[in-house]
């Protein structure tokens, strides 16, 4: 889904709001994953690791959030992202 070479520009690009090193590109892709699935479905609750969350962004912000992602230009949409990935205790994207 997102390659570390282009995770690493996401990093820059947001002004290091993203971390840039190894681990944290393993948890981005964990989270875009979730992101993904949550906007297939189009729904605002879901489980994560057997914890039920409510969707901490609109629907909206977040398939915008993926679109810049995937389609590597990257914004301030982009970063709605870690809000997702610190509602399920992935602290370091």
């Amino acid at each position: 889904m997102i390659e570390y070479s282009d995770y690493l520009i996401l990093s820059d690009k947001t002004n290091n709001h993203f971390k840039g090193d190894y681990t944290s590109y393993c948890n981005f892709k964990k989270v875009l994953e979730l992101a993904d699935n949550i906007s297939r479905k189009q729904i605002d609750t879901y489980l994560y690791e057997n914890n039920h969350y409510k969707l901490n962004i609109t629907l909206t912000e977040l398939n915008k959030a993926l679109d810049e992602v995937l389609t590597k230009k990257y914004g301030g949409k982009s970063k709605l992202l870690r809000k997702l990935a610190t509602q399920v205790g992935l602290n370091k994207v």
